[in-house]
């Protein structure tokens, strides 16, 4: 969520016994939209975001002072919603449940908006609702808010609910041809061609393979994979654009196309494919030798970042790709891969490449520089967001770039701005320090 925020003075009103009324300052109003850029609604001056742990929560504002103190909006979205009368009917019941027993007045002239008042004079509280349908993505609004200031001036709340708008998710445009089949969830789209003139058997198992990446392989929701994606950025969206992979039926027509988008890698039976017009990520869907489930689900990670911060430089691409695939493995975040820390304790005691020479590599540089390359890149980004005992002080400002770099149209000018008292030597010769100290346990 990104709050556009007027710089205002809130009135103090602490000798007041009741809640004051709102000032009518309305220019110092701002403008609140969820991180999905769906939806936006206007709000008085002094919000602050409150935690919450309501799967459906996209929005929630509480207002701690005067002249709005104990103000409180919540916006919850419900993907996969499209029937509007249900949802006024389930907002209202589960309203009642929250107000007690009152009144429920459907607003004049609205058929979404009603306002629950509770008969309970010791109530002190009025939720006043709005529901509304975008496609199929359900809206609900609840704004509480003190009696005193809903009785005396509602004028201002009307004006909050009435600026809620909603926006559609923009379209899929994915270049799919027509003889191909696709399967999905939430979050992405799985393509590939089935052979319309092979036995039923060889058209069955290609569309399992569809299915098998897109349900299985890259789970849904709540599930482990996507969560796991998520953890690193606190990624709290409720509505996405669909990320797109490529399934080929065997290796030959799999090689083709990496090599076609310039992203092909020896070895290599998945590759994120960045300068694909579909950003896609292509799997080689051999029945036989073909991509594994850690292969992908690493790939798609790298996707899935750049799907965050755009483009990233090619020292990131390589360390996200192995970050994924070891936190995959062992099934939590910032996992560490031995094998390469191992290698990157070797590598830092001879003549590593200097890390302002890699974090500037264009891809003939980094490819250039080999397997030490990619040892280099893993282990500098296990450093900045893992190692402990010490931990880095370069890590807070790499956090600070993760977290300015969502949305951003220049990560080098974010990396500047965030790395401003970084001190090349010091950092090159501190992960060296602690790759030479840093204890790797063998197994026996």
């Amino acid at each position: 969520m990104r709050l556009h925020l007027a710089a205002a003075a809130a009135l103090a009103c602490a000798l007041a016994a009741l809640p004051a009324l709102p000032a009518r300052a309305e220019d110092d109003w701002a403008t609140v939209k969820d991180e999905s850029e769906t939806l936006e609604i206007l709000v008085p001056p002094g919000s602050a975001p409150a935690a919450s742990t309501v799967p459906e929560r996209a929005v929630t504002l509480t207002w701690p002072t005067d002249p709005w103190k104990n103000l409180r909006l919540e916006i919850n979205a419900y993907p996969k919603q499209t029937n509007l009368e249900y949802l006024v009917s389930f907002s209202l019941n589960r309203m009642k449940g929250v107000a007690g027993a009152g009144s429920h007045d459907m607003v004049e002239g609205s058929k979404t908006r009603f306002i629950n008042i509770p008969d309970d004079p010791g109530k002190k509280f009025v939720y006043m609702n709005d529901v509304r349908l975008e496609g199929t993505i359900g809206y609900v609004v609840t704004m509480t808010v003190h009696r005193d200031i809903f009785e005396n001036d509602r004028e201002p709340l009307d004006r909050m609910l009435d600026s809620f708008k909603t926006y559609s998710v923009p379209k899929e445009n994915f270049t799919i041809p027509p003889d191909w089949k696709r399967a999905h969830n939430t979050y992405y789209v799985v393509v590939g061609p089935v052979d319309a003139k092979a036995d039923a058997a060889t058209k069955d198992a290609q569309e399992r393979r569809l299915s098998l990446v897109g349900s299985l392989w890259l789970d849904d929701a709540n599930k482990p994979t996507w969560q796991l994606f998520r953890s690193l950025f606190d990624d709290r969206r409720k509505i996405f654009v669909r990320s797109l992979l490529r399934v080929f039926p065997d290796a030959a027509s799999y090689r083709a196309a990496a090599e076609a988008a310039g992203a092909a890698r020896e070895g290599a039976r998945a590759v994120y494919a960045p300068s694909d017009p579909d950003r896609a990520v292509l799997v080689d869907g051999s029945p036989e030798g073909g991509a594994g489930q850690t292969e992908v689900v690493a790939e798609a990670g790298v996707q899935y970042v750049e799907s965050r911060t755009g483009p990233l430089p090619q020292w990131l691409r390589s360390a996200f790709r192995d970050y994924w695939e070891v936190s995959w493995e062992k099934g939590y975040l910032g996992a560490a891969n031995l094998v390469l820390l191992e290698k990157a304790k070797d590598l830092f005691r001879k003549k590593p490449p200097k890390f302002a020479d890699l974090r500037k590599a264009d891809a003939a540089a980094f490819a250039a520089l080999g397997e030490d390359g990619r040892v280099a890149a893993y282990a500098w980004l296990y450093y900045l967001t893992s190692a402990k005992d010490p931990e880095p002080v370069s890590r807070t400002e790499f956090r600070a770039f993760l977290a300015k770099a969502v949305g951003a149209s220049d990560l080098d000018k974010v990396w500047k701005e965030t790395h401003a008292r970084e001190d090349p030597k010091k950092s090159d010769a501190e992960i060296a320090k602690w790759l030479k100290d840093f204890k790797i346990e063998k197994k026996k």
